[in-house]
């Protein structure tokens, strides 16, 4: 908000509050803007945050302006005055929640944090380089300008996990300002993967990057602003981490409700429950923890289920089944 004719007594109010409150005023011939900070004593003298330095000192402007002491028009407390307060911008907000299991690009991640939003602003980046539109996720995203090859803006989204297990992670793809087609790497438990997302064909949404077993540490997102077309335009908002499970264990007790058998070929595994089925489904999972294949079962009688594995890479794979009582698992190992 603005005031274009402040107060001595609404000044004194909003900076003994502590809100930011920036003034335009006649330290220079020019309208001059500093940012209020404090109060000397009881005396109308306030505290300023000066981008021209400290006009009490010798060679203004200069690089000392941080704390820099000015008397309000019309006193005389030893300092450089005002002389005029022209207008006066006020703002009133408050924090964002704590880091949990969604992580919004406000909730800055600030050093030695171990959870939040990190925006990379170290060479050969800038903070200039990111714009922001209050629009998104809880009103608010950054955005930069796509790079070919090297990324050169880069931010991360860090979660508060109290429960290892897996999680299925999406992210918030806002109604503007969001065009190119965003390589989001998911850090995971044991690995990562990069997933493309073409930004433009979503609108005010999340989206999907699939499911990924965490631990309650070390996991997060990486999005950087190389896309492979210079020019577009890329945001960074919201990353939501949604518990699916405990992950996968490997255990050699029947704990289905019905009986079945298991056998592999050489184009997969076959399920054959031998007796009617009652509602169960079955999973088929990567050593890392990822679900790859699902299929959901409701009404069988007594029948095959082929699970494909021909266009599985060699490695150690965990099936699953899960009714609604109880589950079990088993492992196979794919050689090519």
């Amino acid at each position: 908000w603005v005031d274009d004719t402040p107060t001595w007594e609404e000044t004194q109010s909003e900076v003994q509050a502590g809100w930011p409150y920036c003034m335009c005023v006649g330290l220079t011939s020019a309208g001059h803007l500093v940012l209020a900070v404090g109060q000397v004593l009881n005396w109308h003298t306030l505290i300023f945050n000066d981008p021209y330095g400290n006009k009490n000192t010798p060679g203004y402007p200069s690089y000392d302006g941080k704390y820099a002491r000015y008397d309000w028009p019309g006193y005389n407390n030893g300092y450089q005055n005002l002389n005029s307060v022209y207008w006066c911008r006020g703002a009133r907000g408050s924090l964002p929640p704590p880091v949990d299991t969604i992580v919004d690009d406000l909730q800055i991640r600030y050093p030695n944090e171990p959870y939040g939003f990190y925006i990379f602003t170290g060479s050969p980046s800038t903070m200039r380089f990111y714009r922001d539109n209050l629009a998104g996720y809880s009103g608010h995203f950054w955005w930069t300008y796509t790079t070919v090859s090297a990324d050169t803006c880069y931010v991360t989204w860090t979660p508060h996990l109290t429960t290892s297990g897996v999680y299925e992670v999406l992210v918030y793809i806002p109604s503007i300002n969001a065009n190119a087609n965003a390589r989001y790497k998911v850090y995971y438990a044991g690995g990562s993967q990069t997933v493309t997302i073409n930004q433009n064909n979503y609108s005010n949404q999340w989206v999907s990057l699939g499911t990924f077993p965490f631990n309650t540490t070390g996991g997060y997102v990486y999005l950087g602003d190389a896309s492979g077309t210079a020019m577009q335009k890329i945001a960074f908002d919201a990353v939501r981490w949604h518990y699916v499970s405990q992950g996968i264990t490997e255990t050699d007790e029947n704990y289905i409700d019905h009986p079945f058998s298991s056998s592999i070929t050489r184009n997969g595994v076959i399920i054959k429950l031998e007796a009617k089925s009652r509602e169960c489904s079955i999973s088929l999972y990567n050593s890392s923890g990822k679900r790859i294949k699902h299929i959901d079962v409701s009404t069988r009688n007594d029948g095959s289920i082929l699970i494909e594995t021909l266009d599985l890479p060699s490695g150690v794979y965990f099936v699953k089944l899960n009714s609604k009582r109880e589950n079990r698992v088993f492992k196979f190992v794919k050689i090519r």
